[in-house]
């Protein structure tokens, strides 16, 4: 988790002071679901605690990281074709 948040704050650089928070929760023993909370909606908060209680958080982290990239595609496409 800690070098996929690296990676992260290297892409996107605005998000460095929202993922040191996330990593001095994770220091201090918060889930990660509790952790990343604020930065994210119910669903994806409630897919990630799920994830975590039965042991799959990485799986569940790549299917929510593509779900989101699928819908800023589509929503970019629907955007250019309505200009």
């Amino acid at each position: 988790m800690r070098q996929a948040l690296g990676g992260v704050r290297q892409v996107m650089p605005r998000l460095a002071s929202d993922i040191n928070r996330v990593e001095r929760q994770l220091d201090a023993g918060d889930s990660f679901s509790t952790a990343i909370r604020p930065q994210i909606g119910i669903a994806p908060y409630l897919h990630l605690a799920l994830a975590e209680d039965h042991g799959c958080l990485k799986v569940t982290v790549t299917v929510l990281a593509r779900d989101s990239r699928a819908n800023i595609i589509n929503n970019y496409g629907k955007r250019v074709y309505q200009e």
